[in-house]
């Protein structure tokens, strides 16, 4: 669905027609017209309201990721936002950022609930906590991408968003994780894990809720 909102708005910008034509000049063009774009409202005088700027950042994203794809499979030769600066979408997507403070992540961590699934997404925040992995990644999981080097164990693989590969040295702690879940971790739907998060924050008394992402901050 918002991809489809993506290209309608691609549409009627009207200026990429080749995958040529996706450059960075043009990326800014695009802004200016996300900046300018209306869209219908109930319950208005005006019936019309312009985008948020939470809204221009997410159908950046959204293209992003696709130029991402693109330059991935040799459609273009690389993607033209690696050369844009947008600086006003970044600086909300930094004022958006959530995360835990120390009292809250020690409330997580001794967390012990008794349901399977709330276990499970207990496992997989923790485990977020202490890699820095996105979700994404953290259900590619394999314990053979993992190399014992001494004492340490190195985990390598390559993002599932940008196929850059990474290397991880696994601390004690996720250590312990994977060796209680046998090394393979339990596998679930973002909404579902989403929903189970909603639930232990809530029994956390967490008030800012609980995500994926901020596990990761």
């Amino acid at each position: 669905k918002h991809y489809i909102t993506l290209f309608s708005k691609l549409r009627r910008f009207g200026k990429f027609c080749r995958w040529s034509d996706f450059t960075p000049s043009v990326i800014y063009d695009f802004d200016a017209f996300l900046s300018t774009e209306r869209f219908p409202i109930r319950n208005s005088k005006t019936n019309e309201q312009l985008l948020s700027a939470a809204s221009i950042y997410a159908n950046h994203a959204k293209l992003r990721k696709m130029l991402c794809y693109a330059a991935r499979k040799g459609k273009i030769n690389r993607n033209p936002y690696d050369d844009v600066y947008l600086t006003r979408l970044k600086a909300d997507k930094t004022a958006a950022i959530k995360y835990l403070r120390e009292d809250e992540i020690e409330k997580v961590v001794a967390y012990r609930p008794n349901e399977k699934s709330q276990m499970e997404a207990h496992t997989l925040f923790v485990f977020q906590m202490f890699t820095g992995m996105a979700f994404a990644d953290m259900m590619k999981f394999n314990k053979s991408m993992v190399v014992k080097d001494g004492d340490r164990y190195i985990y390598t693989a390559k993002r599932q968003k940008t196929g850059v590969p990474y290397h991880i040295m696994l601390l004690p702690t996720v250590v312990d994780i994977l060796d209680s879940v046998g090394w393979t971790l339990p596998r679930k739907s973002l909404v579902c894990y989403d929903c189970n998060l909603k639930v232990m924050a809530k029994r956390l008394g967490i008030t800012e809720g609980l995500t994926s992402h901020m596990a990761r901050h």
